[in-house]
């Protein structure tokens, strides 16, 4: 399962969950500052050798992959044939039925995949590294709305219960002679319609049991005094690791696209051009 903790002693372990928040943050940031693929592509390489320090297996990123699979497919064919750069002369590298196939669609395309890889690899790296409920008391921590951090909770957790229930339901109607092994993804999707029903009824269904459990439980009585059953304490290391990326995050300020914006497409661009 993608959002499965994984115990461990490293450093990454051990920080303080909102350093972790931060941390995820700061490398979102830096993919939203920069452009080029080639800058992307090495961020990416330290996200993987960030996980590579938890001793966490890459191999576990492969469910995630998956999941996000028909978006990295799919928004670069859009891209190549809509998009035409920002770089006055376009080159031209080819022709695909009635659209022209620009270079420069292709290094954007390739620093669009490498964004949306950067954000979900270190988003999973996270949930990795750091128990669900240590992760939302931070967020609360962080003058986040304790409703969010409980409707947070709720969401991850019922993840793999929806995929229970639905796995269930799959082999009932296979049982009655529904079929959902066909090669057809018109006919694939159209077995699938008859989950839909049973699976929101049972979602509303636990929806009004959770809401009934937390209201017995006290959650909405005084929730300015709420207490927590772990308090949370910075320690100098998550003192110089924040500070670190709050450098990090100045630097990429400067450098990006909102001020220097030395991390845009020039730098691939050159490289492709004089290779085409």
């Amino acid at each position: 399962m993608v959002f499965e903790y994984c115990e461990g002693e490293t450093f990454l372990h051990k920080l303080d969950p909102r350093v972790k928040i931060l941390l995820y943050f700061v490398f979102t940031f830096l993919a939203i500052a920069y452009s080029d693929p080639t800058i992307l592509f090495l961020i990416y390489l330290a996200v993987l050798a960030m996980l590579k320090t938890t001793k966490i297996s890459l191999k576990k990123l492969s469910p995630m992959y998956k999941a996000i699979l028909p978006l990295l497919l799919i928004y670069p064919l859009f891209n190549l044939l809509g998009y035409r750069g920002q770089f006055g002369e376009n080159y031209l590298l080819g022709h695909f039925l009635l659209w022209d196939i620009y270079l420069e669609a292709l290094i954007y395309s390739l620093g669009v995949e490498f964004k949306v890889l950067i954000i979900m690899t270190t988003l999973t790296t996270i949930l990795y590294v750091t128990p669900l409920n240590q992760l939302l008391t931070s967020l609360t921590k962080l003058k986040f709305p304790a409703e969010f951090a409980v409707a947070l909770s709720i969401g991850f957790s019922y993840i793999p219960v929806l995929m229970d229930e639905i796995r269930e339901i799959v082999n009932a109607q296979e049982l009655k002679g529904v079929s959902h092994n066909t090669k057809n993804p018109v006919k694939l999707l159209f077995s699938y319609i008859p989950l839909i029903m049973p699976s929101l009824m049972n979602a509303f269904r636990r929806a009004q049991e959770i809401a009934l459990t937390i209201e017995t439980k006290g959650f909405s009585r005084n929730p300015k005094k709420r207490t927590f059953i772990t308090e949370m304490k910075y320690r100098k290391t998550d003192w110089l690791f924040t500070l670190s990326l709050f450098l990090l995050l100045c630097f990429a300020l400067i450098t990006g696209q909102w001020y220097l914006n030395l991390g845009n497409f020039n730098f691939t661009l050159y490289l492709m051009r004089k290779i085409f």
